[in-house]
């Protein structure tokens, strides 16, 4: 007899964009139409800790497809919130930061108002207190899109 051991989502983080390329492919069979995923969106996979088997991740993508309607792009804002916004596994420290590259933590402070302020770049810029033009500047090098963020109404 042999045993087949297959780690774990959170030990193959390298394995994940080349999983969901494929879940994705069969879901675009399913429904009829093509569909990719925002670079950004591959980043959030690669932080989350995953719990789950493959099946987290197919079940995770099923809902992001349904939540896209006809958008053929799956972007952050489809993703359920414990993706986006990931917990620790170690419990937090009152006014204690986890230290990380700045440059990261502006790009996930921006990204989080996006979803905030669903896509309002003058009231996220409001909010982070600095220009519409300082954000889009920020936002082009961050290769976010407002438009990405806008409510679904």
């Amino acid at each position: 007899m042999y045993e087949i051991k297959v780690p774990p989502l959170r030990e193959r983080k390298k394995d994940l964009s080349l999983l969901a390329e494929r879940i994705l492919i069969r879901l675009s069979q399913q429904h009829n139409r093509p569909l990719s995923i925002a670079p950004e969106v591959v980043e959030m996979f690669k932080r989350y800790h995953w719990p789950g088997n493959i099946r987290e991740l197919e079940a995770v993508l099923g809902r992001a497809v349904l939540q896209a309607g006809m958008s053929e792009l799956i972007g952050p804002m489809h993703l359920p919130e414990t993706l986006r916004f990931p917990l620790s596994d170690e419990p937090e420290k009152p006014g204690v930061i986890s230290p990380g590259p700045l440059v990261e933590m502006e790009r996930q402070l921006i990204m989080e108002m996006a979803i905030h302020c669903g896509g309002n770049v003058t009231q996220m810029a409001g909010m982070l207190g600095i220009g519409r033009t300082t954000l889009w500047r920020k936002m082009k090098e961050f290769n976010i899109s407002a438009k990405d963020f806008k409510r679904l109404n």
